[in-house]
């Protein structure tokens, strides 16, 4: 998409009001899907609603992630799975094991409660490999706190790093 076609897309997004009616109506749909109020925050984020295609792109032989981590400051994205897509291991090398440890300039260490793997062939904007955790949504959380922990942030306060549910793949669900 050419940039003036980009912001032009942007500025009517921008510039759409909702009425009360469908603000409630989107809100009970996002609470039916068990999606939190924090996780309806970060979908709405400009950079996230830009992204939201690598749902799709990030998929492992067709199946997409159930989540994904945007980092909007460093661009290190993470996909995740709650239960390991077939063909996993065709496509990504295993990197740490939930259960293991991270030592951290040799001293901090961090728990894995996700396994954690590098894809291969995927690059993500920051010329990195996308990083895949499969684990389920509870051990990815623990996994960006301790991530939080570790970096000396309190997750209240940073805004860069938004957890975000595939909605889609939800409703295919539900």
């Amino acid at each position: 998409m050419e940039k003036h076609q980009l912001e032009k897309l942007m500025t009517a997004r921008s510039n759409k009001t909702f009425s009360a009616q469908e603000k409630v109506m989107e809100k009970a749909k996002l609470e039916a899907l068990g999606i939190s109020e924090a996780e309806t925050e970060n979908l709405h984020d400009l950079f996230v609603e830009q992204h939201i295609p690598y749902f799709t792109e990030f998929a492992v032989d067709g199946i997409e992630p159930d989540a994904i981590i945007f980092d909007t400051e460093y661009y290190a994205h993470k996909a995740i799975w709650y239960t390991k897509p077939k063909g996993l291991e065709d496509q990504a090398t295993i990197k740490y094991q939930t259960g293991g440890k991270i030592t951290l300039d040799g001293q901090k260490e961090i728990l894995i409660h996700v396994d954690i793997y590098q894809h291969q062939t995927i690059q993500i904007e920051n010329n990195g490999p996308l990083m895949i955790w499969v684990g389920s949504k509870e051990n990815a959380y623990k996994q960006l706190n301790d991530i939080y922990e570790q970096a000396g942030i309190k997750k209240e306060v940073q805004n860069h790093l938004k957890f975000c549910p595939n909605i889609g793949k939800l409703e295919k669900e539900n």
